[in-house]
């Protein structure tokens, strides 16, 4: 069965093993198995509500979809502090969140950064909408990101490193997709890090 780790403002899903058949909108599509008493499901769909709840205090959202680097991953956390952002990570991660590379990046903010971690990105789009409008970053994309609004509740969304955002992803939210603009035949592509916080400042920016 998943258990759940709570915190005041976090969630962080555990999913080493047990129940395959548990009915939960943040795993996908799965059936109800019987062994499931009807009040046990009630009680365990109000937690799951109030920690999904709990996520909507948040008026800015950075999520990393398969990260890789861990560097990357803690400066980014910092960043997230520094904006007043939450992070959310999707699985599969490139690392441990246990590394310690990972909080020496975040330097000794990163207990503070307590990552929302989401087994699949199925599993954190089914949350999405009560989340805020998103913005997915992709160097295909046709429209800088400093030509959208994010004046209501946000969530900026980047890819991995080594091949950014899914295609699958990307056609499925093509109307969202932004990028930072580059000077034409001069970098492959930019930093992740770097890129959350140019983007999470212009958010700032526009809210000042």
């Amino acid at each position: 069965m998943a258990r759940w780790r709570t915190k005041v403002t976090s969630v962080r899903l555990l999913t080493d093993g047990g129940c395959r058949g548990c009915l939960n909108p943040l795993f996908g599509q799965h059936e109800l198995s019987g062994h499931h008493a009807g009040r046990r499901i009630q009680g365990w769909y109000k937690l799951v509500t109030e920690l999904v709840g709990s996520l909507t205090s948040f008026s800015l959202h950075i999520v990393l979809v398969e990260p890789e680097i861990h560097f990357n991953t803690g400066n980014v956390g910092r960043t997230c502090l520094a904006t007043g952002a939450k992070l959310h990570l999707v699985k599969p991660l490139g690392f441990s969140l246990d590394d310690a590379r990972v909080k020496r990046a975040g330097l000794d903010y990163w207990p503070a950064v307590n990552p929302v971690v989401w087994k699949t990105f199925e599993a954190f789009e089914a949350v999405l909408p009560r989340l805020g409008t998103p913005a997915f970053f992709s160097a295909e994309a046709a429209r800088p990101y400093w030509d959208v609004s994010y004046l209501g509740p946000t969530v900026l969304i980047f890819g991995r490193e080594s091949t950014g955002l899914s295609a699958a992803v990307r056609k499925r939210y093509r109307a969202s997709l932004v990028a930072l603009p580059q000077e034409p035949d001069s970098v492959r592509s930019l930093n992740l890090s770097n890129t959350v916080a140019v983007a999470a400042y212009e958010v700032l920016r526009q809210r000042r």
